[in-house]
């Protein structure tokens, strides 16, 4: 859910330094999913595969 708020956040044309404040979260982390959403879409939201067991 996290980060489809930024996803919206950033839609709305907040920066990412306010998107991070408004959601308690690091400036990286903002970078992160708004570039991962860019290249990826929608697709981009869904946890990637790990190692290890579940």
């Amino acid at each position: 859910m996290l980060r489809s708020r930024i996803v919206l956040a950033c839609a709305e044309g907040l920066p990412n330094a306010q998107v991070a404040d408004d959601l308690g979260v690091s400036r990286e982390t903002v970078r992160k999913w708004r570039s991962r959403f860019a290249a990826n879409r929608l697709e981009s939201l869904a946890d990637r595969p790990r190692s290890g067991p579940p």
